[in-house]
């Protein structure tokens, strides 16, 4: 009958309108995207954020996006783009980090959350003069990212408490 849903956010416009959509490890975020900018909504009810909540986006159009993955922390993005492999935090006016330029502009690449590790495809020019595909593994969890400042849990992080001097 249609009569149990409840609106959960608004979603902020991007055009052209044919996104991408994935929801984040904690199921409490979407992102959306398409080759230059990429969108992001709360999943909390729209009670708790105010019946306008739209979320916000993120301007990519300096390179074309190819893909978008949730880092399992789900507050990281990792971009793969005609670029190279990126990652961003998910934040507005966040700035994206190059981790690796990749030779193919339409590179394909596979992100495996369980184990915070990037697969993908580029060509590398053998000695011989022909370009071979290559299989690569980019592993993004904590305890070997090559910035670890970088790629934090934001959510556990302690705010500093505001004490009185007696």
């Amino acid at each position: 009958e249609g009569e149990h849903f409840e609106r959960v956010s608004g979603l902020a416009n991007i055009a052209p309108q044919d996104a991408k959509w994935k929801i984040s490890p904690d199921r409490q975020k979407l992102l959306y995207f398409n080759a230059s900018l990429i969108g992001i909504a709360n999943l909390e009810s729209a009670k708790e954020n105010g019946p306008n909540q739209t979320g916000f986006v993120l301007d990519y159009t300096d390179a074309k996006l190819i893909d978008v993955f949730w880092h399992s922390d789900s507050y990281h993005l990792v971009l793969l783009s005609n670029r190279g492999v990126e990652v961003l935090e998910a934040e507005p006016e966040a700035l994206p980090l190059l981790l690796v330029n990749l030779s193919k502009e339409d590179a394909n690449a596979y992100y495996d959350t369980r184990m915070d590790a990037l697969y993908f495809l580029d060509y590398q020019k053998a000695a011989d003069g022909n370009l071979y595909d290559n299989l690569y593994k980019l592993q993004l969890d904590t305890r070997n990212f090559v910035f670890p400042e970088f790629i934090k849990l934001k959510q556990y992080e302690k705010k500093p408490e505001n004490k009185k001097n007696p």
